[in-house]
């Protein structure tokens, strides 16, 4: 009886490590698939309400060749919120632009540039800084399509200059940034402070309910192997002739 409330014990907290495990896991599986489903529809409100408190859209830009979207989307740092600009490239003609083949291509010169009176933003320079480099246009292969996401330090005029996998440019734009509400507000000031135009995020209820199928999926996998596992550890006693 002793060795079956251990096994027991054991089981159930392996099983609780197990299901937070594939909970955190089932989180990025999802942000996985609807970013993809994202860039092949071209809409990215159910991507952007699953990663982010708020959000709204700016500006858009089609092109025969390309599909540009620009977000602000709010995030927090020191329970504070602050603004990123999130812009997302998609839809590219891959018979106009190349597309890199190689997770770490080193000669991918694919950028987003922005600057107001100075540069505050650049992919290429933020990866030679980190020593790490990713080549920005494989994500393309990979999710159909890239994004940038940069935080503007001041209400200003900002100009954006997107360039393809040689370094040229291909698309420029501009953008005034204001800010929304007052600095070092906390996230959960912000309900009636924001304006209309901002969409909220999911919350934890909903974001739930999306990942749970498949961390559930893995605990029946589990708790299927503990319950075989415990009948042959057992089997004597659960079989034994009367």
């Amino acid at each position: 009886m002793v060795k079956k409330l251990v096994y027991l014990l054991v089981a159930s907290i392996i099983g609780s490590f197990l299901y937070l495990r594939s909970l955190n896991h089932a989180y990025l599986v999802k942000e996985i698939e609807l970013m993809k489903e994202a860039f092949s529809a071209g809409t990215f409100g159910d991507y952007l309400g699953y990663t982010s408190p708020y959000f709204r859209e700016r500006l858009e830009i089609e092109d025969a060749d390309f599909r540009i979207s620009v977000y602000e989307v709010l995030a927090a740092e020191d329970g504070r919120a602050k603004t990123g600009v999130a812009v997302f490239v998609s839809h590219l003609n891959e018979e106009r632009f190349r597309i890199s083949e190689d997770f770490g291509d080193q000669n991918d010169r694919t950028d987003l540039a922005v600057a107001s009176d100075r540069l505050i933003y650049s992919h290429l320079e933020e990866m030679k800084l980190r020593g790490d480099f990713i080549s920005q246009s494989y994500g393309y292969r990979k999710y159909g399509g890239y994004y940038y996401l940069f935080y503007p330090d001041e209400e200003a005029e900002y100009h954006c200059e997107l360039s393809d996998y040689e370094g040229n440019v291909f698309s420029e734009f501009s953008f005034n940034f204001e800010a929304s509400f007052p600095k070092h507000a906390a996230l959960e000031e912000l309900d009636g402070v924001l304006g209309s135009d901002w969409e909220r995020g999911f919350d934890q209820g909903r974001k739930l309910s999306l990942v749970r199928p498949f961390a559930n999926r893995i605990m029946l996998a589990y708790g299927a192997i503990v319950i075989a596992f415990g009948i042959f550890l057992f089997r004597k006693s659960i079989f034994k002739r009367k």
